[in-house]
């Protein structure tokens, strides 16, 4: 068992977001509408996109920035975190943070605009 990693991660669960106004040392995001998407990772891979694992919109207006709040999946290790402006499709989501040791995040400065490729299949 290597980080009490030997089972198979579950995907997670859709996370709940928060649009707030950027702190001094915030840069805030552009305002939309935005859609976020959570893989979870341990030592074997990522979990896989799935339409589930896709929060409801979050409106951010001008001066905002987004607090992500992810359920934590058992035997995960880090998350990824995704960001896109359209609920449909796995290509219009791009990744806005690799490896998040916490359940906690705030996505702020540039919208990652850059195609990712996110998994299809589950290697967790």
């Amino acid at each position: 068992m290597l980080a009490a990693t030997s089972t198979n991660l579950a995907a997670p669960t859709a996370p709940t977001n928060t649009a707030r106004t950027a702190g001094s040392n915030e840069t805030a995001l552009t305002a939309n509408t935005y859609y976020v998407l959570i893989t979870s990772n341990n030592y074997w891979g990522e979990t896989a996109y799935a339409a589930g694992n896709i929060s409801s919109s979050v409106v951010v207006a001008a001066g905002q920035v987004l607090d992500v709040q992810i359920t934590p999946v058992p035997g995960a290790m880090s998350y990824n975190i995704y960001l896109s402006t359209s609920a449909t499709g796995a290509t219009n989501f791009h990744r806005q943070a690799t490896g998040v040791g916490g359940l906690r995040y705030t996505l702020q400065g540039t919208f990652l605009s850059t195609a990712t490729t996110i998994p299809t299949v589950d290697s967790g």
